[in-house]
């Protein structure tokens, strides 16, 4: 249960990392 959150979170933060890389 927790582990969705968690999931969620990184999947949300390795999104972000790409567009700032993207940049």
């Amino acid at each position: 249960m927790k582990l969705g959150t968690n999931r969620k979170l990184e999947i949300e933060n390795a999104k972000n990392k790409g567009i700032n890389t993207n940049k």
